[in-house]
């Protein structure tokens, strides 16, 4: 022990030169340690401290320890900043269909849309039930001549035929008749298809009278042509006549068709004109010698 105060005391003086410090201050600094006076009178004292040593190297990491209990929650933290969208995710499976729904209330009208674009032509539908006959139309207007045809083969040679069907009738009576029938002649028509030409050759006359008119014409059957058109003629005098006028001969002509076959009465009359009045008409010269004549007969169809 008394060594290691002399060797604590050492370390004093040390001290003391190398800072400046007083031995009382260095006492102060260490306490314990012994003065000069100490260690005249071989008293025991304590030494200094020693200069810490150097650590030494560190031991072998012990065994993990057994896991503490688990503390309480601690209280909960504010709300963080709201994430970046992420990005889309693949469309996911398609579910059941769920059962349906109830209809709805019906909602109210629109308004009228656009009118939309015109459609494409629809297919032909079926053919519908045929209507009834309608009323038989009016002849419509003849055609334009056809092309002729390319000439056809010669035919077989027929019988021996007859001449057209024809016949007349002659009188050699005047007439002062003014209205009605002059003459009926008979006729055996073959053919409903054929035509009859008929025409008059004698000497007719009106007066003595001013601007009057007097018609001669063909009726058959009681009726006038209507296919194509009535088959007359008229004298009108513009100004006044006499009896002494001169009688001349006339000559009406024309074909009839549309007349049925058998037996037909041609008649030759006389008549107002359209739109004038009474006038006194004469046919035919008595004790001339003069003959009035009728001429009738069967004819084809004319060339459509």
């Amino acid at each position: 022990m008394k060594l290691a105060s002399i060797a604590k005391l050492f370390l004093v003086f040390a001290w003391r030169e190398a800072t400046g410090f007083s031995v009382p201050d260095v006492l102060t600094l260490f306490p314990g340690t012994p003065s000069p006076s100490d260690l005249q009178t071989g008293s025991r004292i304590n030494g200094l401290p020693g200069v810490p040593g150097i650590n030494g190297v560190p031991g072998v990491r012990g065994a993990p320890g057994s896991p503490g209990l688990r503390g309480d929650p601690g209280p909960t933290g504010p709300p963080g900043v709201p994430g970046i969208g992420g990005m889309p995710g693949d469309d996911g499976y398609t579910g059941v269909p769920g059962a349906p729904g109830r209809h709805g209330e019906d909602g109210r009208d629109g308004l009228p849309g656009r009118r939309g674009q015109r459609g494409r032509p629809g297919k032909d539908g079926v053919d519908g039930i045929a209507g009834l006959s309608g009323e038989e139309g009016e002849p419509g207007p003849n055609g334009f001549d056809g092309r002729s045809g390319v000439p056809g083969l010669p035919g077989p040679i027929g019988d021996a035929g007859r001449g057209a069907l024809w016949g007349q009738c002659t009188w050699d009576e005047s007439s002062d008749l003014d209205t009605g029938v002059l003459k009926t002649c008979a006729f055996p028509k073959e053919s409903r298809d054929t035509y009859l030409k008929v025409s008059f050759s004698g000497n007719i006359r009106i007066g003595p009278c001013a601007r009057c008119c007097r018609r001669w014409f063909f009726t058959f059957n009681d009726s006038e042509c209507a296919v194509p058109a009535p088959i007359d003629g008229s004298i009108f005098a513009p100004s006044s006549t006499s009896a002494g006028d001169p009688i001349r001969p006339g000559h009406i002509e024309g074909y009839c068709g549309d007349i049925p076959s058998g037996h037909v009465r041609v008649a030759f009359n006389v008549g107002d004109c359209a739109g004038s009045g009474d006038a006194d008409a004469f046919t035919g010269v008595d004790g001339g010698g003069s003959i009035s004549r009728i001429i009738i007969q069967e004819v084809a169809a004319p060339i459509q």
